[in-house]
């Protein structure tokens, strides 16, 4: 598998994939917005809707690209009945009260086979979706415009750096556990294989170590205050320590970062943001 940070260029056809893909992005509007947009976002209520691409050389042909893009969701799925007779079938609904024509699928298919590629779908009703879409393309010839190689003084900051990953919100159901999971296991796979850093499990660290802390969820202002306050001087590890907070929404992260100006001194290294 190629370096996750390596950006690679690839020839299309009817503009069906975009030209330039990076392995964290893929913005066709033919393929990624009718499956994320058009259906796992859709029928995704609660839980997680999770995105990947990933590429590899062809073994084959060295001239080519093996692409993968995968969709999982924990949305309301599918019967075994509508993926065994009305999966692919244009104007076709599982349920006629939805919203939409019930084209996706069918234009997605015709898409990929254009492509040579291959579409493999799992679903369960009641717990969710998984497609995947592979297909391989052609490199260009073309010299990469611009790189989404991580600058050498930002991994040397990073390198060896430890990163505390914290959830401390309350799981009401298995949907919420797996998308808290999921998010974990994300955010670990890109601070060691991409910024080459170490994840512990200790909240805080001890005094002259380097750290920072990522927040899964945002915790109580509270919280916050009692743990990034200097009360009386201490400069405790955990008021020093850079933090991340990861809200919920651009909503949720605006009134956070308000409390926070308010009620947290203004020299301590907290950044509040939204999920995408």
């Amino acid at each position: 598998m190629e370096r996750p940070s390596t950006a690679w260029r690839i020839k299309t056809t009817d503009n069906e994939l975009v030209g330039k893909c990076h392995l964290t992005a893929c913005s066709n509007p033919s393929i990624t917005d009718k499956l994320f947009q058009g259906n796992a976002i859709k029928y995704t209520n609660q839980g997680y809707v999770e995105v990947s691409l990933k590429s590899k050389k062809d073994a084959k042909q060295l001239s080519r690209i093996s692409v993968e893009l995968r969709f999982s969701d924990s949305g309301k799925g599918m019967s075994d009945e509508f993926q065994r007779d009305k999966l692919y079938r244009a104007f076709s609904q599982e349920d006629p009260f939805t919203e939409g024509t019930g084209l996706g699928l069918s234009i997605v298919r015709q898409i990929v086979e254009s492509l040579k590629g291959k579409i493999k779908i799992k679903s369960q009703q009641g717990f969710g979706t998984e497609v995947a879409v592979t297909f391989s393309l052609p490199r260009a010839k073309s010299a990469i415009e611009e790189s989404m190689e991580i600058p050498a003084r930002l991994l040397q900051a990073t390198r060896g750096l430890n990163i505390a990953l914290i959830d401390q919100s309350s799981r009401d159901s298995d949907r919420t556990r797996e998308a808290a999971r999921r998010i974990h296991n994300a955010l670990r796979e890109s601070c060691v294989e991409w910024f080459h850093s170490k994840v512990s499990s200790p909240p805080y660290f001890e005094d002259g170590e380097d750290g920072a802390a990522i927040f899964l969820d945002a915790p109580p202002i509270e919280y916050i205050i009692g743990q990034f306050n200097d009360r009386g001087g201490s400069r405790r590890p955990s008021h020093l320590t850079p933090v991340i907070i990861i809200c919920p929404n651009a909503y949720d992260a605006a009134a956070l970062r308000k409390q926070v100006a308010l009620s947290v001194q203004a020299d301590r290294h907290i950044e509040i943001i939204a999920q995408p």
